[in-house]
């Protein structure tokens, strides 16, 4: 656990943020090559990234703290303490969407065509995020007897929570290695699509079932309903939406 990468008087920086950041940069570099070859101006592409940055950040820290809305009330000033606590990625999602298509029906710019594009890279930034979610040692696992395992030091959060020095899950790592085959499955569908809004809905599909089956080995997400979490009840909502969807996309493709 690596939470400090550099700390000289008042300035600290985070190794959470330095990996949100990298993998936000790698995402938009692939992201801006996948534009390069589908004819999209550098500018509007560069423009949507930032308001797919700012609007994520800001949704997927909202959904955090409404789901520790306890703990915020009594803690106000840590809402924007990144460091302590973190993002929801499903509100995330969700403010990034909102967003994007807000700026591209502005820019009259095709929403599936360029939605397509960014769904295709945002695993390869979502894996360097959960590389930096292990380095803090937040979105830990659950205790385990596993060969794999991880135990966090004291003062971590998955210490504190388990009030003693427990062998866990290193959840984060799993989901960051699944991310990375995802995009890498991603980009080879890419290349071949076959309609606008097939890399969308297959995202949608594929992290809904990554997430959906990692929760089971989470230890910081406790359930809600019917023993699942949020996640994993949000992604049950998410699946067939998205099937429905590649359905109905591909239906009109193959009517035009």
């Amino acid at each position: 656990m690596y939470p400090v990468v550099f700390q000289w008087g008042w300035l600290t920086i985070f190794t959470y943020g330095c990996f949100l950041a990298l993998g936000f940069l790698l995402a938009t570099m692939a992201f801006a090559d996948l534009g390069k070859k589908s004819g999209f101006q550098k500018d509007d592409l560069m423009d949507f990234t930032i308001w797919i940055l700012v609007a994520s950040i800001v949704g997927a820290r909202i959904l955090y703290i409404l789901i520790n809305l306890p703990h915020y009330q009594e803690h106000p000033l840590e809402i924007i303490l990144l460091n302590r606590g973190g993002l929801v990625f499903y509100g995330g999602i969700l403010g990034g969407i909102l967003a994007g298509i807000c700026y591209l029906k502005k820019k009259k710019l095709p929403v599936l065509k360029i939605g397509d594009m960014a769904m295709t890279v945002i695993p390869l930034g979502q894996m360097f995020g959960r590389i930096g979610c292990f380095l803090n040692g937040c979105c830990f696992g659950r205790p385990t007897t596993f060969p794999i395992k991880v135990t966090f030091p004291l003062g971590s959060p998955a210490c504190d929570y388990y009030q003693e020095l427990m062998p866990v899950h290193p959840v984060q790592l799993y989901e960051s290695i699944a991310l990375g085959c995802f995009f890498l499955l991603l980009l080879t569908i890419y290349e071949k699509k076959r309609f606008d809004g097939q890399m969308i809905a297959l995202y949608g599909m594929g992290y809904a079932v990554i997430r959906f089956l990692l929760e089971f080995l989470r230890g910081d997400n406790p359930p809600i309903l019917a023993g699942l979490t949020l996640s994993q009840c949000v992604g049950i909502v998410v699946f067939p939406l998205s099937l429905g969807l590649y359905f109905y996309w591909s239906k009109k493709k193959i009517q035009e």
